[in-house]
């Protein structure tokens, strides 16, 4: 195993851009329907406590470029999507991933504001399904995550070998962007977009891995915790994954298992060192891992 502080600089400090949690007051407070602002117009779904068989159409017209929607589960689970506008229209697929329940939908020009102004209700009646639907970072559905999780693996294949060649391929592929780490550009990117650009820091590392997971119909999340280095525990976070292989929660961190920085520059050095580690070994240099709903 490569010493911790090698280790130590291949690791993105994930700031959690917890999305949709910047409400104004009226957002919780007021229990108003309403689909439409001066800026968006939802058309569909036409009425509030829509009944859903696990995928909310949502459409409309809008004044801007993008349709942002934060998505809020029966049990407090938040997530967001967004809609591209073309020539004043939008349409999206919303998933509601999070079981059966009154799921509620602010709708917004932007992705860290949600005032309530567009908010309504839809009722699913599909059994959770968090950990294999597509989500907005975790884009499963794109047809170039597809295509290459198609490529990784086949059905002669166990489910443990499907989840080790799609962390061998994104280890082995995606260069840690440590110009971004360094500039503080934190922001975070689609699989979709990692796929494309073939750099990351370690958000897209985790969201790439739980899409081609998903797209193969390997249950994947995307977990958030403190990572240890040689002065300790940080405070800042790390991402990961999780990949359940019959029936049971594996670890994997392809973003540690990709190389090391070396003299400011990313040095590519595949390992298998965090991929189903033992739980001891996981634990002296993780900790706290919460699901974040990716």
């Amino acid at each position: 195993m490569k010493g911790l502080q090698n280790k130590k600089l291949i690791i993105l400090f994930l700031i959690a851009v917890s999305f949709c949690l910047v409400f104004t007051s009226s957002a919780f407070a007021g229990y108003s329907v309403n689909f439409a602002t001066d800026k968006i117009q939802i058309i569909n779904p036409p009425n509030n406590g829509t009944e859903v068989h696990g995928v909310l159409p949502i459409s409309g017209t809008a004044k801007v470029d993008e349709v942002w929607f934060c998505i809020r589960g029966p049990q407090d689970e938040v997530e967001v999507q967004k809609a591209q506008v073309t020539e004043g229209e939008f349409s999206i697929q919303v998933t509601l991933r999070f079981g059966p329940g009154l799921y509620t939908i602010w709708a917004a020009d932007n992705k860290t504001s949600f005032d309530g102004k567009i908010r309504f209700t839809a009722n699913n009646v599909i059994e959770d399904n968090r950990y294999i639907s597509a989500s907005n970072y975790v884009n499963s559905d794109d047809p170039a995550i597809i295509e290459l999780s198609s490529n990784l693996v086949n059905d002669d294949m166990t489910d443990m070998e499907k989840a080790k060649a799609i962390h061998d391929w994104v280890a082995g592929n995606i260069e840690y962007d440590y110009q971004a780490y360094l500039e503080g550009d934190l922001g975070l990117k689609t699989a979709s977009a990692t796929l494309q650009d073939g750099s990351a820091l370690c958000s897209g590392y985790s969201f790439l891995y739980a899409a081609l997971s998903r797209a193969a119909g390997l249950p994947a999340k995307v977990v958030y915790g403190q990572i240890k280095s040689s002065q300790g525990w940080e405070a800042q976070k790390h991402a990961w994954n999780e990949v359940m292989i019959n029936g049971k929660w594996i670890n994997v961190d392809s973003t540690w298992d990709a190389g090391y920085i070396k003299d400011g520059s990313f040095v590519a050095s595949l390992s298998n060192d965090y991929f189903n580690p033992a739980a001891a070994v996981f634990a002296s240099t993780h900790s706290d891992g919460e699901d974040k709903f990716y």
